[in-house]
């Protein structure tokens, strides 16, 4: 339940105009042990599983904002830390750029590892 919590958390002060409505709830678990041999009990074991339920969302309805768990959404008063829709395709798009680098130099350090190995050099793995 922490990390439910921790990642909402996270989500509404990078996304700005998010509204949380928090639900916990208790649910009655029944586990059924049929036997493996005849003549033995059935047992059964009853148990209560706690859950959380964790709602983000940017338009909330009138029942969500009547909810007990209802959290309005965080004002900064730094609006550069907040993750508004352009700053995400911008972000996207430098990710994007990046791996395409990365993806090339690897290949080109493949190649020429193959290279070298082919020619008997051995770079930084020493002698053998």
């Amino acid at each position: 339940m922490d990390r439910a919590l921790w990642v909402a958390e996270v989500l509404k002060r990078r996304v700005a105009g998010l509204h949380q409505i928090t639900a916990v709830q208790e649910r009655e678990v029944v586990d059924i042990y049929e036997p493996k041999e005849e003549g033995l009990v059935r047992v059964e074991q009853k148990r209560f599983l706690t859950i959380i339920e964790v709602t983000l969302t940017k338009e909330p309805t009138a029942d969500q904002k009547k909810a007990p768990g209802y959290q309005a959404p965080i004002t900064s008063n730094n609006q550069d830390e907040l993750l508004t829709k352009e700053k995400w395709e911008q972000q996207e798009a430098e990710r994007k750029e990046r791996a395409t680098t990365r993806g090339e130099r690897k290949e080109g350090d493949r190649e020429n590892r193959r290279r070298n190995d082919e020619r008997g050099n051995r770079g930084d793995r020493g002698n053998r």
